[in-house]
Parts: structure tokens; C-alpha cells; sequence
């Protein structure tokens, strides 16, 4: 109650600008394609994909799909997904012509030409379409992708992105919640902006200092346990 969520929609690289100049907090897809520093990634499903055709089609009605039965198939592809070139070199690697392929840049025209029977589509099995199209498992098909939570590191985060984050990074390991929670503790440091030697060393001894408390509160939170307090009396 009382928190208001704006949501962008975009490819990889859209996402990746939203977070660096700001304008989103957290950002949902599979793999950005693109190293940054200050990317923060936590992995949420991984998913397999499926073939997906018309109520016409001739797959329609077959029992089973194997990967040789997609060689005389025209495929559909989103030229926004950034899992479209993995499943293309896939589909290169069994013999399978992607050449004559259809492309699409929004996914009502992806849904419509499967719908018009004009082809097929590989898509992950979290797609949405409508139960005009049908889905079916492909036998030996080797291909999946992982779906990440992504934060920058060392950003002040409003009351909806924490309240969000608790929610969906269950997943992540450990040490990922140890990289970013560390790299939250630049948020108020007050060396931050001092590139200085002398600066380093304080900030080396304050994250000694820190990082035993950092692993003991989310050890704390995911146990469900309350954190005591530090000892003042103790120190480095």
C-alpha cells in the first residue's frame, strides 16, 4: 500500500541503459550480453524451450516432435529476444536451414504469423500465447535459458525495489548476496569518492570490520533468527 511501480518494457540492451543512467532500479531477463562492473545478477528459473505452431499446422497433431522433424520448418523469430542467436547456432548445429526464417520485432506479430501457419517458433516455455496455438516438447532438444534479477551495485535502492528484492532473489547463492551487500557499503562511506592511498587503507579496515556483521545479518534473515547487536567494546 502506498508504493507506486513504473515498469519499462525492452531488449537486453535497452534494459542494461535503463539501469546505468538510472531510470529502473531492477531489471528481469536471461543473459544481458554485456560485462559492467556495477551489474549486480541474481538467477531466478532456468527454463527450457518449446516448439509452438498452429491449430492448422501439421504438427498440430503429432504425438511427438523430434528435432529432425523441424529440417523442412520455416522458422518465426523475435529480433528484440537476446536468446535468439543462442537458438539459432543451435538449430545451425542439427542441419536445420534457419536461413529462410521469418523475423519479428513485437510479439503480437510473432503471435499472429504462427497463428496464420506461415511457420514455427522455438520459444521458452514462460511465453505467453494465446490457446490458439499449441505447445509440444522437443525430444533431445538441448536448450535452455536462465532468467536473472538484475541490480546495480552500490546504488541507493527506494522502498520499492526493497520491498521487491526480498521477494525474488530467494534463489540466489550466498556469495551473491555477500558481493552485493558489500557493494552497498560504499552507499555511505565516507571515503567513497577518495581515490587516495591513505583513503584505501581506511576503507580496507572498515570492510574488514564490516563484512563479519554483513554475513552474520543475512545468515540472521535467512535462518529467520534475530541479529545481536555488535559488541562496542569490540574492534580491529
Amino acid at each position: 500500500k502506498g508504493l507506486e511501480l513504473k515498469l519499462y518494457r525492452g531488449n537486453s540492451t535497452e534494459v542494461l541503459a535503463y539501469l546505468k543512467r538510472g531510470d529502473a532500479e531492477l531489471g528481469l531477463g536471461a543473459d544481458l550480453g554485456e560485462e559492467w562492473e556495477r551489474l549486480d545478477s541474481w538467477p531466478l528459473f532456468t527454463e527450457d524451450f518449446q516448439i509452438v505452431v498452429g491449430a492448422m499446422h501439421r504438427l498440430a497433431n503429432a504425438g511427438a516432435v523430434a528435432l529432425a522433424d523441424l529440417k523442412e520448418e520455416r522458422f518465426v523469430v523475435r529480433n528484440y529476444c537476446e536468446c535468439t542467436p543462442m537458438v539459432l547456432d543451435f538449430l545451425r548445429a542439427q542441419d536445420i536451414d534457419v536461413e529462410r526464417r521469418h523475423e519479428t520485432g513485437a510479439e503480437s506479430d510473432l503471435m499472429a504469423l504462427l497463428e496464420a501457419g506461415v511457420g514455427v517458433a522455438l520459444l521458452p516455455r514462460s511465453t505467453k500465447a494465446p490457446d490458439t496455438l499449441l505447445r509440444f516438447m522437443v525430444e533431445k532438444l538441448e536448450l535452455n535459458r536462465t532468467v536473472y534479477l538484475y541490480g546495480v551495485a552500490g546504488r541507493q535502492r527506494t522502498a520499492v525495489a526493497s520491498t521487491l528484492m526480498p521477494h525474488v532473489v530467494g534463489s540466489g547463492t550466498p556469495m551473491e548476496a555477500l558481493r552485493t551487500l558489500v557493494s552497498a557499503l560504499s552507499i555511505d562511506d565516507p571515503d567513497a569518492a577518495d581515490p587516495s592511498i591513505e583513503a584505501d587503507r581506511r576503507k580496507a579496515t572498515r570492510l574488514v570490520a564490516q563484512m563479519p556483521m554483513v554475513v552474520a545479518g543475512y545468515e540472521a534473515e535467512r535462518r529467520g533468527r534475530e541479529l545481536t547487536d555488535p559488541d562496542p567494546k569490540l574492534g580491529i
